[in-house]
């Protein structure tokens, strides 16, 4: 009985680990094609009238409200807008997978621990270009909730069950 509730235990984290996972990046791509529908316009990049800085912090603000952290950045790394940290204290995320996929492939994602905000997140972002033919990156990111969090009502009752 002890294997068989081990073995429940290990493929149920697993199972559910892959499922949290495709949902958060189905809900990601849903949130940046809607976003990607009205995306703000600037004359430049980094947009430098105080106008177009505006807007952008006030779309990235839009955006943010469903849930997700949002991250704007020059296709040389700079970041332009952050949902949750000033852009000026940010490093150059050039490295950061998903960017680097992005500019590639038109779109990327990774799982990674954040610095600036200290929490594990699921990442997705896509290439855009502006109305002036400049590229970009939209960045959004989520949460990622511990597995043991979800499993554990689930736990419990396999556990103490058998009891």
């Amino acid at each position: 009985m002890l294997c068989v509730l081990l073995a429940v235990d290990f493929f149920a984290d697993r199972a559910l680990q892959r499922d949290y996972q495709r949902t958060g990046f189905e809900q990601l791509q849903t949130i940046t094609r809607i976003a990607q529908a009205d995306p703000p316009q600037f004359s430049s990049l980094p947009p430098e009238k105080p106008e177009e800085i505006s807007s952008l912090q006030s779309w990235v603000a839009r955006i943010a409200a469903s849930g997700a952290r949002v991250t704007v950045v020059t296709a040389d790394g700079l970041v332009l807008a952050d949902s949750q940290a000033d852009p000026h204290t940010m490093e150059n995320h050039a490295s950061r997978p998903e960017i680097i996929q992005a500019m590639a492939q038109g779109s990327g994602r990774s799982i990674r621990h954040s610095a600036t905000i200290n929490r594990d997140l699921l990442y997705y972002a896509a290439r855009q270009n502006s109305s002036r033919g400049k590229v970009y990156v939209l960045r959004l990111a989520l949460p990622v909730e511990t597995v043991g969090q979800i499993l554990w009502p689930f736990r419990l009752d396999l556990w103490w069950l058998p009891l």
